[in-house]
């Protein structure tokens, strides 16, 4: 998993797979993309995620591999497959953070990094989105970082929370936290039984204010990323943002090279598609994930297809600042 050559970059070639290792979970949060509940009893082997990450090692990843669930630390033999791989420094994993620290967990310390979900800078904000302790959450996210682990906030920004921002990068940087990640709200999954939790215009722009004064207050030691929507960025006013940070847009998930396995081994374009059956590419189980890299449909344009994919066609802007 090393970075591309020029000649790499012209051929057909995956920037980031998502590969969702469980679908269980022990919350259910309303903003979940992918309505993680456990529904998957035909999640993939011990034996068959072994094999697949044997795979993943013939395959260049520009962005890395991003291990997501549900919960993945509910795997019991996450090690044993993630250790198959022959550099974890292009790896990264997601997780709710209820699962406290144990040395078992050491031979995974190579992980690029390792984001904790956040969702408040109050147990009470935190609690409506995700209905875990935030102070055991945040000790256990200290917990991993002082074994060695890189690690990182990570916030869906929703309608209850966008207020918070300030405070979550507070609560990072008095942990010694480096980065803190914001992306805004996608109604699908489970989010689409949830959609008032989707910002209004007013509440975008109050975002933005929130994130220049916490980049302000704390640039000099925490990395903080907010991740909008561009169709919706592209009618708010940026230019206060743009002096403070580097304003970057990206093309929909769809049009780049990216792909996702869900936990029974079905391949989609984007992780937004995981619950879009009709989007299926294939599935590892019958045919091995290194052919289907092959496919052309994996790599077809055109814009996305999920009508209810707030970053359709357009992408995503980011506004990051830099250390």
């Amino acid at each position: 998993m090393k970075p591309k050559s020029d000649a790499e970059k012209n051929a057909k070639s995956l920037d980031m797979l998502h590969v969702f290792v469980t679908d269980r979970c022990n919350m259910r949060c309303p903003h979940c993309y992918v309505d993680s509940s456990g529904r998957f009893d035909d999640e993939l082997t011990t034996e068959e995620m072994v094999s697949l990450f044997r795979e993943l090692n013939s395959i260049d990843f520009a962005e890395g591999v991003h291990i997501e669930g549900g919960e993945p630390f509910l795997r019991k033999d996450l090690v044993d497959f993630l250790s198959v791989l022959d550099d974890l420094t292009y790896v990264t994993i997601a997780t709710n953070g209820t699962i406290p620290y144990h040395p078992r967990f050491l031979p995974m310390v190579g992980v690029e990094r390792i984001g904790f979900s956040i969702e408040g800078s109050t147990q009470e904000t935190h609690g409506r989105l995700r209905p875990n302790n935030l102070p055991e959450l945040l000790d256990n996210m200290v917990a991993f970082q002082n074994a060695g682990f890189a690690v990182q906030s990570r916030t869906t920004l929703t309608s209850e929370n966008y207020h918070e921002i300030e405070g979550i990068v507070s609560a990072d940087y008095e942990r010694e936290i480096p980065i803190a990640r914001f992306q805004a709200f996608t109604p699908v999954g489970r989010g689409t039984q949830n959609q008032e939790l989707g910002l209004t215009f007013e509440q975008y722009n109050e975002s933005i204010k929130n994130y220049i004064r916490a980049v302000e207050k704390w640039s000099h030691k925490v990395m903080v990323k907010l991740s909008l929507p561009t169709a919706i960025a592209e009618t708010l006013d940026l230019s206060d943002a743009s002096k403070t940070v580097e304003v970057i847009r990206t093309i929909c998930y769809r049009d780049c090279n990216q792909a996702a396995i869900a936990a029974n081994g079905d391949v989609f374009q984007c992780y937004n598609l995981l619950n879009y059956s009709a989007h299926k590419i294939g599935n590892i189980r019958e045919i091995p994930f290194a052919e289907i890299v092959s496919l052309p449909q994996l790599y077809q344009k055109g814009g996305c297809q999920n009508s209810l994919c707030v970053s359709k066609e357009k992408g995503y802007t980011h506004l990051v600042n830099q250390k």
